[in-house]
């Protein structure tokens, strides 16, 4: 039973009954780090008595691929995917990698899992859960989003919780949102008396609920932190004390009392940010680590594994794994990681990333790789991950004409993905750098000559909602000047 959160299980647990008789629905949860988001998840896994969980969690080193998120969230069911009507089993396809084709159009795969989950759920209620979604992909937040405002007559419901403050906040109108807010005093107090009784002294005790101000996660870790001398009030406690904002401290100081093969395993994990049994020793044994990785000591404390697939036991832990470690380490557990997946064509995206994470200058062979992969990843119509490959092989040009060119590239594929803003500072920054190539300024030239009118469309549909009498809707122009966009 979670403590303190009476208010937030009963409006899950009204989510979850309402899908039930057919009523779905979706239901954000934000806040903070260590706040209680995936506590409140895995509550709601236990409370979905008679219905199908599927689940999915955001991780920060595939935020890059298109449709990450979306292939581990439907993967128990993706068999089904080929009883859908032709085309959108054809865009889902796809889009998930199961069949090639020309680039699917983004309404026909948000349609197509709306169907496929639609027919799943006419057997047994779904319930569809992703965690941290500020590291899911763009592409797959995108479904999810448009899926989750159309299944009001489905007996469907989606749970996503989203970290506050992570620099990437959830925006998905027409789904409620709960803010999760921090256990008053006396709840922190209990919590911790019911994991360490009478071993914490009453003035510890006092001072760790002053510190975590109402964390639930910092409240269950930091005591760890401490000596059972400290824990008794026989010696004073660190000044300050590592809590709340600085959570991230705390994990780092778990990764510092991990052997050292065990420290380099956690990088190795953390750089991959979810990979096999099998390519994680493999990377590692290139770094010299030769103990099977299921033998290592502490392995559990740090890592959870499952049928060969290896995660985390919390997110936090992977951050600290990380950036605990020197760019000198990141470097070789990316190159490590590139040389185990060098023999799998289809991890060939997930090199170039490695490959490119690992590059501290310009790398032309390096940024052509990354080039592939991003016109691979449009060919699914995975238009804001393209743009981040096109921009991070800009970085690793070696000439200014092939980085012009492939900042060009980037802006065209944020044009076609409707991000404007982010098309226009592209080709701004290429109007800075100048190049004499004709074929790529013709087309910068294309794209501002596309992108102004628009920009100057949405200027005029503003000033003529705001001269709207009170109480009369603005229509969005965009729809009829940018072909493809919809509103939803």
């Amino acid at each position: 039973m979670l403590r303190a959160r009476t208010d937030e299980r009963a409006a899950i647990g009204q989510l979850l009954d309402a899908a039930r008789s057919g009523s779905g629905g979706g239901l954000v949860l934000r806040g903070g780090p260590g706040i209680g988001k995936s506590a409140l998840l895995a509550d709601a896994r236990e409370r979905a008595s008679g219905m199908r969980v599927l689940d999915c969690i955001g991780v920060e080193a595939e935020a890059t691929l298109a449709y990450a998120a979306l292939h581990q969230l439907l993967r128990p069911i993706a068999q089904h995917y080929r009883d859908l009507p032709a085309p959108q089993r054809q865009a889902l396809g796809i889009a998930l990698g199961l069949e090639a084709g020309n680039p699917p159009d983004r309404f026909l795969i948000s349609l197509a899992v709306l169907t496929l989950l639609t027919d799943v759920a006419s057997q047994q209620p779904i319930l569809c859960m992703l965690d941290d979604a500020h590291w899911a992909d763009e592409p797959s937040l995108d479904v999810i989003r448009f899926v989750a405002r159309r299944v009001a007559r489905e007996p469907t419901a989606f749970l996503v919780a989203v970290r506050e403050g992570a620099g990437r906040d959830l925006d998905a109108p027409g789904l409620p949102v709960l803010d999760l807010a921090g256990l008053e005093p006396e709840d922190a107090a209990a919590v911790l008396d019911e994991e360490w009784g009478t071993t914490l002294a009453p003035a510890v005790r006092a001072a760790l609920v002053r510190a975590a101000n109402g964390n639930p996660l910092a409240l269950h870790e930091v005591p760890r932190t401490l000596s059972q001398a400290e824990r008794a009030g026989l010696l004073p406690l660190p000044e300050p004390l590592p809590l709340a904002g600085d959570l991230e401290r705390v994990y780092r100081a778990a990764i510092d009392r991990l052997p050292p093969e065990m420290q380099t395993v956690a990088l190795v994990c953390a750089a991959a940010g979810r990979g096999s049994l099998a390519t994680i020793e493999s990377a590692a044994a290139s770094l010299g680590i030769t103990t099977p990785l299921l033998d290592l000591p502490d392995v559990e404390q740090v890592l959870h594994i499952d049928n060969g697939s290896i995660d985390f036991q919390h997110p936090l832990v992977c951050s600290a794994a990380y950036h605990h470690a020197s760019p000198a380490e990141r470097r070789a557990a990316h190159l490590a990681l590139a040389d185990a997946l060098a023999d799998d064509q289809d991890q060939a995206d997930r090199r170039a990333w490695h490959r490119a994470a690992a590059a501290i200058g310009p790398d032309e062979e390096v940024a052509s790789e990354l080039e592939r992969s991003a016109a691979r990843t449009l060919r699914r119509s995975g238009h804001a991950a393209a743009v981040q490959a096109l921009q991070r092989a800009a970085d690793l040009s070696s000439t200014q004409d092939a980085r012009v060119r492939r900042i060009v590239a980037a802006a065209d594929a944020a044009w076609h993905g409707r991000d404007l803003s982010r098309a226009r500072g592209l080709l701004q920054a290429a109007d800075k750098l100048g190049t004499l190539d004709l074929r790529v300024n013709l087309n910068m030239r294309f794209l501002r000559g596309a992108i102004e009118p628009n920009r100057a469309r949405t200027g005029l549909d503003a000033r003529r909602a705001a001269n709207k009498p009170d109480g009369a809707v603005a229509s969005y122009g965009g729809s009829q000047s940018e072909p493809g966009r919809m509103t939803c």
